[in-house]
């Protein structure tokens, strides 16, 4: 799906300003520049009319994802994959340190991971009970991506003991992932 391709994209040129509001800097994969309004909206390429939601990123470890919020109130949230050493260490280890915030295993990071991503979920269900969760990635993101649809179903599956109407609406996009979710089934 070129939406997913073009979120998957973007996830690798988010940008937190010193600030603190996000921006997209580069291209879309056609090679048209980004534009981003000064309220956070994409104006342009296939991603037009989505807000920059919040990104999540993590120096030291190269995790990378950012929430793309529709004029419908959906969230895309799209994983980085590969692009440096960090995420090559990453690779080896099918995301899992990028996932947990580790640099290497037992070397842990006070940055970003995907804990953060799974709050963001909770907290967005608390606001806005039916939005839906699509996830995405290529490659190292695409396993990112899957860690993420696992681990927001396993919340859902805990919280259903107690509320059996609960119900996250999740997709799941990836591209040429890694088979995490094999690995979790």
């Amino acid at each position: 799906d070129s939406l997913m391709m073009e979120a998957s994209a973007a996830a690798y040129n988010v940008v937190r300003n010193s600030d603190g509001t996000l921006t997209l800097t580069g291209s879309d994969p056609a090679g048209v520049a980004y534009a981003v309004d000064a309220n956070g909206i994409i104006t342009n390429t296939a991603l037009a009319g989505y807000s920059l939601g919040e990104a999540f990123i993590n120096d030291a470890t190269g995790f990378k994802a950012v929430v793309l919020i529709s004029p419908t109130n959906e969230r895309i949230i799209a994983f980085a994959g590969t692009e440096g050493i960090p995420d090559a260490i990453a690779d080896v280890q099918l995301g899992w340190n990028q996932w947990i915030g580790e640099i290497r295993p037992g070397v842990p990071t006070t940055g970003q991971n995907g804990q953060d991503v799974l709050d963001y979920i909770q907290e967005t269900l608390a606001n806005y009970p039916s939005t839906t969760f699509n996830f995405t990635g290529n490659s190292l993101g695409g396993g990112l991506a899957e860690y993420a649809a696992y681990f927001a179903k396993q919340e859902e599956k805990k919280r259903q003991e107690t509320d059996p109407a609960f119900h996250i609406n999740i997709a799941l996009t990836t591209f040429n992932a890694m088979g995490v979710m094999d690995s979790l089934n």
